[in-house]
């Protein structure tokens, strides 16, 4: 039985701090629809195009769209009739499925090894699609879509060693609507109002405390960033770093049972497991 699987990515609409002014301004969750409705497509260097079509709004902010690419190849056959040889234009567009809640910036990408070896490798498509309306150019908005990372192994190890030397994070501009207040908020202001597109911030001492760190930690990983520390885990170790890491969320369900709706709202239930850690 076919199985398919999903993995969560936070999507960022990060405007410009100056506002247009021939446009309406729209919040980060419009610009997400609006962009999606544009159906856009992105011609590749090699000739082949990417396209999102398919588009489902279950509401003002939940949905689902497919993305896929096309590619073209010449068939030799032989034409029994004529008699003849001939060559024929093939054309295949494998594709998958996005599902997404505009509200809190998530989508669940299905993965696709005839689209790209990596799910990764699909956002960064995605990416370069929603760059190519009208809405992103004309609203002066970065798009970012990032995985979010699994943070239970990385918190485990803050929490279960003997002392914190060094925490390192890395932000971007304001979006997030759950960034954390102390650390996230005020960086991604800082960087928005001197151009920046990406920061990171480095802290150290003898001890840090792990239940702070913990909890920027699962704001990092729930809104597409990356962090690292520097740990003992005895008193007589030797420092070494620990990552936030490559595990992704995922949810995997047989591919007869997929619900568009359904699979919506476990991939909420999964974000949000992760901002109740």
């Amino acid at each position: 039985m076919s199985k398919l699987e999903f993995h969560l990515f936070r999507a960022k609409f990060i405007k410009s701090k100056q506002a247009s002014l021939f446009y309406p301004d729209l919040s980060p969750s419009e610009i997400f629809i609006e962009s999606i409705k544009e159906k856009p497509t992105y011609l590749m260097n090699n000739g082949h195009s990417w396209h999102i079509g398919n588009l489902e709004l279950y509401n003002n902010t939940e949905g689902y769209f497919a993305v896929g690419r096309t590619t073209k190849s010449i068939v030799e056959k032989f034409d029994e009739e004529n008699k003849n040889f001939k060559e024929e234009i093939n054309e295949e567009s494998p594709y998958t499925h996005i599902i997404f809640d505009s509200s809190i910036g998530i989508m669940g990408i299905a993965k696709k090894s005839k689209l790209s070896p990596t799910v990764d490798g699909i956002a960064r498509k995605i990416e370069k699609l929603l760059k190519n309306t009208d809405t992103i150019k004309n609203h002066d908005v970065e798009v970012l879509i990032d995985y979010i990372r699994d943070p239970e192994s990385f918190i485990s190890h803050l929490q279960g060693s003997y002392s914190i030397k060094g925490f390192t994070a890395t932000f971007g501009g304001p979006n997030p609507f759950d960034a954390d207040l102390y650390f996230q908020k005020p960086m991604s202001v800082y960087l928005q109002n001197t151009n920046g597109k990406k920061g990171k911030t480095i802290i150290s001492g003898e001890d840090l405390d792990a239940d702070a760190l913990e909890d920027v930690a699962i704001s990092i990983a729930s809104t597409g960033n990356n962090a690292s520390a520097k740990i003992q885990d005895t008193m007589d170790d030797k420092t070494k770093t620990i990552y936030l890491g490559e595990n992704q969320i995922t949810i995997s369900i047989d591919e007869e049972d997929f619900d568009k709706q359904k699979m919506i709202e476990n991939m909420r239930n999964a974000y949000n497991q992760l901002r109740e850690q």
